[in-house]
């Protein structure tokens, strides 16, 4: 760095050369094919030959402040090493990804459960960690939000029911029969071969709709006969 800044140079136009002969710009221009009327783009590279020799990359000319032409072994030292060719970060961190899709049979939420256990054995050092993202980070994030929503509409069901039958006993009665259609719910998927996703969630909210609504109906017919004489306990003669 002190040699660059001492030719009038910095780091940025060492790399931009070395970006565009050696790794390659697929776009620096455009050109016009008058015998077709065709646009091309003209990329610019070093051929492979040239690319891939290193008397050759520390013959490339760096541009400096001044507007002159600097050869790049008299910025750098130019070694042959092993290094990935790209590097992605999240939040300032290096990060490796790894993309897979979900076998037939298998639900995703337990194969992200799977991944974790299994990066938990390779029991990784400190400073290495875990996250999913994707289609599996939607999904967790979306049955949380799935628990919270259903919980507050549990609440305002009952606030409902609370002040149309102006008793805190009959919703209570109503919102009973939710818990008991689960494992209903839950023993109709595993007869279907079914997994438990989003889109079940969403049918199981229905389903509550449905029971919730019949149960509705019992209670009123219950207040019914009620009114019109019958006994809580036994029959009426």
């Amino acid at each position: 760095r002190q040699r660059a800044a001492d030719l009038s140079t910095d780091v940025e136009n060492i790399a931009s050369a070395m970006r565009i002969m050696v790794g390659g710009d697929e776009k620096v221009s455009r050109f016009h094919d008058a015998s077709v009327n065709e646009d091309y783009d003209v990329q610019l590279r070093l051929a492979e030959g040239s690319r891939n020799d290193l008397d050759t990359i520390s013959r490339l000319y760096v541009p400096s402040r001044s507007g002159k032409l600097i050869r790049l072994d008299n910025l750098v030292r130019v070694e042959p090493t092993q290094s990935v060719s790209s590097i992605s970060r999240l939040d300032r961190q290096r990060q490796v990804t790894f993309q897979a899709s979900v076998a037939p049979g298998y639900g995703t939420a337990d194969r992200n459960q799977a991944l974790l256990d299994a990066a938990r054995e390779l029991n990784m050092p400190a400073g290495y960690s875990i996250l999913v993202t994707g289609r599996g980070k939607e999904l967790e994030r979306t049955f949380t939000e799935f628990m919270i929503a259903f919980a507050l509409s549990v609440v305002f069901m009952y606030m409902i029911l609370a002040s149309l039958y102006e008793s805190l006993t009959h919703p209570f009665t109503i919102l009973l029969a939710l818990p008991l259609s689960v494992p209903f719910a839950l023993f109709s998927l595993w007869a279907l071969g079914q997994s438990l996703n989003l889109y079940s969630a969403l049918g199981m909210l229905v389903l509550f709709g449905v029971v919730k609504k019949n149960a509705i109906l019992q209670i009123d017919h219950m207040n019914t006969l009620r009114e019109e004489g019958m006994e809580t306990r036994g029959r009426r003669c």
